[in-house]
């Protein structure tokens, strides 16, 4: 059985800048170096290295990078959206079940999280 404790990418400081950005009715806001942090069945990390994109059509976007991450396997492990039914991420346009994360034997992950605000994820 798949095991998934929690999936999550988040900035930290967003609640005012998206306020203020609503309000404002700007085309994006873009934060560079935020906080992200996953775990997902066994696997987890934390970085300062996460982009976060939201436009006002309601479309968000998180890019992580991280160090550090064990993986005793020997290979690339892969997980995503697919393998994982209901797992979400959070943007700052609101959450979506559209993402994946690529940890290489070396310890090195990437992850990414979209959401499209027409589709709804």
């Amino acid at each position: 059985m798949k095991k998934v404790s929690i999936l999550f990418a988040a900035a930290f400081a967003v609640v005012g800048l998206l306020a203020s950005w609503k309000a404002a009715n700007n085309s994006a806001v873009v934060i560079q170096d935020g906080g992200c942090w996953f775990s997902i069945n066994g696997y987890s990390g934390t970085t300062d290295n996460g982009n976060f994109v939201a436009t006002s059509s309601g479309n968000g976007i998180v890019s992580c990078q991280f160090s550090g991450v064990e993986n005793n396997t020997g290979k690339a492990v892969v997980f995503n959206s697919k393998d994982f039914p209901g797992a979400t991420c959070g943007t700052m346009a609101g959450p979506t079940d559209d993402w994946h994360i690529v940890i290489s034997p070396s310890g090195q992950a990437n992850f990414t999280c979209k959401l499209n605000g027409a589709a709804g994820h």
